[in-house]
């Protein structure tokens, strides 16, 4: 949770006041922390939320982004969706201003779209999984990431009931979850955006950060920049969870450094992945697929 309110703090500044509302799903026990967590959105002009397992009918958490519909208030014309593991770097009015047609939802490629059609054998049946669950071969180069999108006020519900439908009906074969059910469901309606808006972390170890220049950083597996200064981000990026807990001691217990045998772990495990990512995301037939990407992004 305190990294999401380091999150949403960076959004509020990132936006032009009165541009938009910067909100927090809590799902949690009313108990201290949630009144702690309030008091600070409160002091930054952030909306703290708590909510239910019941209202969104007792799934795991990220099921949460598909009953907004249900959550939100009506008064909100657009929505843009972020998950609470994200660093925000750069302005984001650019995805409040671009147009958004009706029934069209805006997102970023997942990287696996990037992959998509290397020959390996493990990339051959990632494409026969993905064909398996119905999605066609023609739109394996649009496989989006759900962790980012943006989304008209009207399409909420259509979205969400789709997704949550899907998910019960085929979850236990679906390998990333609901992000598979909102390819299924929508990926025709997809509108992509450049990665600058959902930059995966292993993008440092390609230096794609050099081009794309992220405004949206999204660190999708452990460790996460609050753990410590590992690889790719470095000091700088865990600084920013120090600072938070300098000016806000009441987060310390929430936002502690990860340490001993575990942190050995992961730092070795970072190093190697480094070398492997490197290897693989500073091939010149991968840049240029990113960099396609990026020419044909809506914003």
């Amino acid at each position: 949770m305190g990294a999401t309110l380091l999150s949403a703090m960076q959004a509020r500044r990132q936006l032009t006041a009165g541009k938009a509302d910067v909100l927090i799903l809590y799902l949690g026990p009313q108990d201290h922390a949630a009144g702690v967590f309030a008091d600070i959105c409160a002091q930054h002009d952030i909306v703290f939320q708590p909510i239910t397992a019941r209202c969104i009918d007792d799934l795991p958490i990220q099921f949460a982004r598909h009953f907004l519909d249900r959550l939100l208030d009506r008064g909100y014309a657009h929505v843009i969706h972020a998950d609470g593991d994200t660093q925000v770097t750069g302005p984001l009015d650019p995805l409040f201003d671009v147009s958004l047609p009706s029934g069209r939802v805006l997102v970023t490629p997942d990287p696996m779209a990037v992959m998509i059609r290397e020959p390996s054998r493990s990339w051959q049946a990632r494409r026969a999984y993905f064909q398996s669950i119905g999605i066609p071969d023609a739109r394996l180069d649009r496989y989006f990431n759900s962790g980012i999108f943006r989304l008209n006020r009207t399409d909420l519900a259509e979205v969400g009931r789709e997704c949550v439908r899907l998910c019960r009906q085929y979850g236990p074969v679906f390998r990333f979850s609901e992000q598979d059910a909102f390819n299924l469901a929508f990926g025709e309606d997809a509108q992509l955006m450049s990665f600058k808006w959902n930059f995966p972390v292993f993008f440092l170890n390609g230096g794609y950060d050099a081009t794309i220049q992220p405004r949206l950083i999204h660190y999708m597996s452990n460790p996460r920049p609050w753990h410590g200064a590992f690889l790719p981000w470095g000091r700088t990026t865990h600084r920013v969870y120090r600072d938070l807990v300098g000016m806000h001691p009441e987060l310390a217990e929430y936002l502690q450094p990860m340490r001993g045998l575990k942190a050995v772990k992961y730092r070795a495990q970072q190093r190697y992945k480094r070398l492997v990512e490197q290897r693989t995301w500073t091939r010149p037939a991968v840049r240029e697929r990113v960099a396609q990407f990026e020419r044909n992004a809506t914003v």
